[in-house]
């Protein structure tokens, strides 16, 4: 998996950076110029409700895909794509969630230190949700 940006959610367009918290999958593209790839639903209302910019310079098209290089998206190996792709192919569009984190929250006794209460708690939620649901 390739990744660009430092630690942090998206903030604005063109920051590089991956936006972390609760998406949805709001489109497939299997013609995609990065072989597959598929819509995440950035900025979603809570990066809306804490943005630091406009909302119309929050960015936006960030996508999971193939070809293993990114400026801000999710970007993979081809033959993970086409896996990931396949499997959510086959849900129900309502249930097609994703969650973006900057690593592995389960495997972490203390969560990043971050000066931010916004994101404390959404690292918070998310290592619950992941705990909970994703087990290792």
């Amino acid at each position: 998996m390739a990744a660009s940006g430092r630690s942090g959610p998206e903030r604005k367009a063109g920051d590089c950076q991956v936006p972390e918290g609760f998406y949805r999958i709001s489109a497939l593209n299997p013609a995609s110029q990065f072989h597959l790839s598929m819509r995440v639903s950035y900025p979603n209302s809570e990066d809306v409700a804490h943005r630091t910019v406009a909302e119309d310079a929050m960015g936006g098209d960030i996508y999971v895909h193939g070809n293993a290089v990114s400026i801000g998206c999710l970007a993979m190996g081809d033959p993970a794509i086409e896996e990931i792709f396949c499997l959510v192919a086959q849900a129900d569009a309502q249930q097609r969630h994703i969650l973006t984190v900057p690593q592995d929250f389960r495997r972490l006794r203390e969560l990043p230190n971050i000066s931010d209460a916004w994101m404390q708690n959404l690292y918070r939620r998310l290592q619950t949700k992941l705990r909970r649901d994703f087990t290792m």
